[in-house]
């Protein structure tokens, strides 16, 4: 136990020097001694399990005027919060492990690959493939499989496209589950290499059209930020990123001091989407936001990343962030969406067409957005029917005797 104590002291050391309030650390403390205490009378380990008995126990063992299902949400996060610390090194308030809830003869093999793949591939990504292996054993279950075999792979992605046809879930589909397969066989849970069975899907563009705002909308939206408080000069800043140099949420949210060369006013990153390196010019409406928001409205501290949490403990701003506080100025703004998506892509969108009606050729446009093709700089081309309307060429008239002016072939 005394090793737990030795963790516990570091964990609030951190949540300290990344600004967490005092009394959130004082009430956290409690509970953690208390747990650390619970665990050394009852002679249990430090687990999700022994978490959760001492979480629902936490309002009989310690009454209080609150109620319990607030002492039991409060004492779970704080002890959820120390085991999290304990394996990573992390702070994570609102980190809650969930079950994966796999059951039947696969659910074993299947739980060993999702949590291979969690110290692999993102949460969000994670999520995806718990949900793809979840409906993958539902199947296999429902049908009494015992052992995969090709059959059942074909019979699986067939009822599948029964009812979803969409090209991009197939694809999407195909790849998790070959994964799986590929793993199942080089952990010898299968006593061949299945993988190759699953259907083979294309990956398809969604063909749908990117929404855009019009320079008019764009103005409105920005005059809806209140500049004068600290939360709207960080938003106008990063919105202003967005609208003016097309970046991508999680290229702003991850943007650090050092991308930033005020000497030479450009902004140097690699994307995080591409990993391609681009070099943009430090616009003044850009470095102006930029200059506010560091200046007058960042709290100060230690993290290499220009966005930051306005409250709580010190942390650079989500991309989800990002995405939500637009929405919020669109909505406020009060203009006409008109079925338009309102994210930070939707603005970045809105420059690229912006700069087609201007007449920048596509290689310019896709330059600026960083796309790794400029195929994938095409799709606004269908967006600015007027620009198009001047590419057209007129029609010369065809000196032939084999045609006459009634459009039949003279015989």
């Amino acid at each position: 136990m005394e090793q737990l104590h030795i963790e516990k002291e570091k964990m609030f050391n951190l949540m300290e020097n990344i600004g967490f309030s005092d009394s959130l650390i004082k009430k956290n403390k409690i509970i953690i001694d208390r747990y650390i205490e619970y665990l050394n009378d009852h002679s249990y380990q430090l687990s999700l399990e022994s978490a959760n008995l001492f979480s629902e126990n936490y309002y009989t063992l310690f009454p209080t005027s609150r109620k319990k299902d607030y002492c039991e949400t409060k004492t779970r996060r704080a002890v959820y919060k120390f085991i999290r610390f304990i394996e990573t090194g992390e702070i994570n308030s609102r980190w809650i492990p969930k079950p994966i809830g796999l059951s039947g003869v696969h659910s074993k093999q299947f739980n060993l690959f999702i949590e291979d793949e969690r110290s692999k591939v993102k949460q969000l990504t994670l999520r995806e493939r718990i949900h793809v292996v979840t409906e993958f054993n539902e199947y296999l279950n429902s049908n009494n499989v015992l052992v995969i075999t090709s059959e059942d792979i074909i019979n699986y992605f067939l009822s599948f496209a029964k009812n979803n046809t969409h090209p991009h879930a197939f694809y999407h589909r195909s790849t998790i589950i070959k994964k799986l397969l590929k793993f199942l066989y080089i952990n010898k849970f299968l006593s061949e290499d299945l993988s190759g069975d699953v259907p083979y899907a294309k990956y398809q563009r969604p063909k749908e059209l990117p929404s855009s705002y019009t320079n008019e909308e764009i103005s409105i939206i920005l005059n809806s930020i209140d500049r004068n408080s600290k939360v709207g000069k960080r938003d106008y800043a990063m919105i202003s990123l967005a609208v003016y140099l097309g970046l991508r949420a999680g290229d702003i949210v991850n943007l650090e001091f050092s991308n930033i060369d005020w000497e030479n006013n450009l902004i140097k990153l690699t994307m995080s989407k591409t990993s391609k390196e681009i070099t943009l010019p430090l616009l003044p409406e850009v470095g102006n936001a930029l200059l506010d928001y560091i200046k007058n409205s960042r709290r100060q501290c230690d993290l290499k990343h220009v966005f930051v949490s306005a409250n709580g403990a010190y942390s650079k701003i989500k991309s989800s962030t990002l995405y939500y506080r637009i929405k919020y100025y669109i909505n406020l703004s009060k203009i006409d969406i008109k079925n338009r998506k309102c994210g930070p892509h939707a603005l970045r969108h809105s420059l690229a067409t912006r700069m087609l009606k201007q007449g920048q050729p596509l290689p310019v446009i896709s330059e600026t957005l960083g796309h790794s093709d400029t195929q994938i700089t095409t799709i606004y081309t269908s967006v600015d029917y007027d620009s198009l309307k001047h590419c057209a060429l007129d029609v010369l008239p065809i000196k032939s005797n084999a045609y006459i002016s009634g459009g039949e072939y003279d015989s």
